[in-house]
């Protein structure tokens, strides 16, 4: 029971404070992409099912990701449109590895500024901020040795 609740309430508080560390929360405030609320509590059987054909959708676009353009622009889809935190959540993970892409760069930047969920948000931060390095790196040029 602890765990649990650490995961539901502690771990998201931890990453909001990094996410925007000094500032308390104001309550006014509404993110720029918002998605239908799915209620607290056990999920329907319809929801389930939904989630679950988005996660299959996803998975099965993320493995031909890299030889179809179709289902990278698909992934990239699940990030910007999908209800699910889950499911946008898996597509900013795979994601992280197209980082040296403008369109994946795009994507988690809007993610990592104007996600409701924390998780999403945390995820794609990560990623743009290595994008970040990775550009900046290859900027500099070999290091003289």
């Amino acid at each position: 029971m602890p765990a649990q609740i650490f995961h539901s309430y502690g771990w998201p508080a931890i990453q909001a404070a990094l996410d925007n560390p000094g500032y308390a929360r104001d309550p006014s405030a509404q993110w720029a992409r918002t998605f239908p609320k799915i209620p607290w509590g056990p999920a329907s059987d319809d929801e389930v099912a939904a989630e679950r054909r988005s996660l299959r959708a996803l998975e099965e676009a993320v493995a031909q990701a890299d030889s179809d353009p179709r289902a990278f622009q698909a992934v990239l889809a699940c990030l910007e449109t999908d209800p699910h935190p889950a499911v946008r959540h898996a597509a900013a993970w795979f994601l992280l590895s197209r980082v040296g892409e403008e369109r994946s760069r795009q994507a988690l930047r809007a993610a990592a500024i104007e996600d409701e969920d924390v998780q999403v948000r945390w995820v794609a931060w990560y990623a743009f901020r290595l994008a970040e390095r990775q550009t900046s790196t290859d900027a500099a040029g070999p290091v003289p040795g």
